[in-house]
């Protein structure tokens, strides 16, 4: 059930993101004179993509974002089962941000046995940002990654020794998968917003698909590091970042008369 609303609220997300994005082309007609001619006529279909065409572009990068994950963080000082440490960096193209994350994720659970699981997981893929009329780097951005990840477990338990399950005869059992090897892919739908000076905070919401894993030996893995539950075929993850921002020059003002997003 939580993972059902989960999915609505992704998605719901998704379509206010779409409707923001659509209501920014609106102010660039506006800017541009897209949406009526010079007579005050409406123009045609072809006629406004003609227009928006002429919009100019700046594929020159500006700016790299380093960023810090502090939900890993976050469970690590305080969690119990998952410990780990997540970065991502980020560098702009015109309204597109090419972005790519490297992370280590174990865990330790159990309590009649001891399931331990470690290992390192990294993604890449393009975004595109709706606010692209923006010179400080805010983002309300959509995007698709690949995601792979490398990582090994191991299962110890104790079992009767005899047919008769006599607890004095007891031994210890393990099996582990030393090499497993996991794909998938998300969408992603985030946040950025400049706070102070190079400073930078923002999150992201994952929608993970198409998983699979590699490798299995002894047992049925019960993580994958990066993913989550091996059981599940999709996952949704949140990320909240805090990053710095290096810059080397300031972006165009694309449309001149149209405000930049500050």
């Amino acid at each position: 059930m939580i993972r059902k609303l989960v999915i609505i609220a992704f998605i719901s997300f998704g379509l206010t993101q779409l409707s923001i994005g659509q209501g920014l082309q609106n102010r660039v007609n506006q800017a541009t004179g897209a949406a009526r001619s010079s007579g005050g006529k409406q123009m045609s279909v072809s006629e406004m993509r003609k227009n928006r065409k002429k919009i100019p572009r700046d594929w020159a990068p500006s700016m790299v974002k380093i960023n810090y994950d502090m939900v890993p963080a976050f469970s690590t000082v305080f969690g119990a089962e998952r410990t780990g440490q997540g970065f991502q960096a980020s560098i702009d193209f015109d309204q597109f941000f090419f972005t790519a994350e490297y992370g280590q994720e174990s865990t330790n659970r159990g309590e009649t046995f001891d399931y331990r699981s470690d290992g390192t997981y990294f993604s890449f893929g393009p975004e595109v940002n709706f606010l692209r009329q923006n010179k400080e780097g805010h983002g309300i951005v959509f995007g698709l990654r690949y995601a792979h990840a490398d990582y090994s477990d191991q299962l110890r338990y104790t079992r009767a020794n005899d047919a008769w399950g006599d607890s004095n005869q007891e031994r210890l059992v393990t099996a582990e998968n030393p090499d497993l090897k996991a794909n998938w892919m998300e969408f992603t739908l985030g946040l950025t917003a400049k706070v102070w000076k190079d400073l930078y905070m923002g999150y992201t919401v994952r929608y993970k698909v198409l998983r699979q894993v590699k490798g299995i030996g002894e047992f049925a893995p019960y993580d994958v590091a990066g993913f989550g539950l091996y059981e599940d075929n999709t996952a949704v993850r949140f990320n909240y970042y805090v990053g710095w921002a290096i810059r080397w020059r300031e972006k165009q003002q694309l449309i001149p008369g149209l405000p930049a997003v500050k």
